[in-house]
């Protein structure tokens, strides 16, 4: 049976970008959804059907069906920028009105999708995933990605999350990658290097919004830590 129309369609799988989707979703107490996962390990991203939607073949992608044509909106961080414009709280993405709060919020979400998390998930994919390993690759990586956490601790040195003292999409950005430190796979010893961003992820993590996000995502490691032992 064809699902029921609902205001959105939402395409993703258990990866940080789609993560960062199902906490706007749940902080925005959006339910009018539909979820369609989308399973990337199968090559479902391939197929001509979702290609119309993202001819990246990435997810996440949303569809607002309350537009003729339904919009559909692709890349993480345009996403989060849409629906905190859709539903003004003014604490996720302040207005033009204020434009030294808002950039603030989007330039930090910029520096999260086009520094955090190319250079770390090159970095995963460098250091466990690739059948080679290219020992001064893997140094590259590993020395950005350190770098790149020492300029979120010193940001959030005198503020509660990374563009003040309001939870924004910057955070939710953030965190979809800077959950990873928490396993021990990125970076050695990250509570002591970087104590002012594991205050904020303990901050983070205290809304239930992020509460789907880190028990979808410790099953997915614990399983992935487990098969490494057989």
């Amino acid at each position: 049976m064809e699902a029921i129309k609902k205001e959105y369609d939402f395409f993703g799988y258990h990866t940080s970008n789609s993560f960062k989707i199902d906490i706007i979703l749940k902080e925005l107490s959006i339910e009018n959804f539909n979820y369609h996962r989308v399973d990337i390990a199968a090559g479902e991203q391939l197929k001509e059907e979702f290609l119309k939607l993202n001819p990246n073949n990435k997810i996440p992608v949303i569809v607002d069906n309350s537009h003729q044509p339904p919009l559909v909106i692709f890349e993480s961080a345009t996403i989060l920028e849409y629906l905190a414009d859709k539903y003004p709280s003014g604490k996720l993405l302040p207005g033009l009105d204020k434009p030294h709060e808002r950039y603030e919020v989007l330039k930090w979400l910029t520096f999260t999708v086009t520094s955090q998390g190319p250079n770390s998930g090159s970095l995963l994919f460098f250091k466990i995933h690739s059948p080679e390993k290219i020992p001064s690759v893997i140094e590259r990586f590993q020395n950005e990605v350190e770098r790149i956490y020492g300029v979120m601790n010193n940001q959030l040195k005198d503020r509660d999350y990374l563009a003040g003292n309001e939870l924004s999409i910057a955070d939710i950005s953030a965190y979809g990658w800077g959950m990873y430190l928490k396993w021990g796979i990125m970076i050695d010893d990250w509570e002591s290097k970087y104590p002012n961003f594991k205050r904020w992820i303990e901050l983070v993590e205290k809304r239930e919004s992020f509460q789907y996000a880190i028990k979808v995502a410790d099953e997915g490691i614990k399983k992935w830590k487990e098969s490494k032992k057989e």
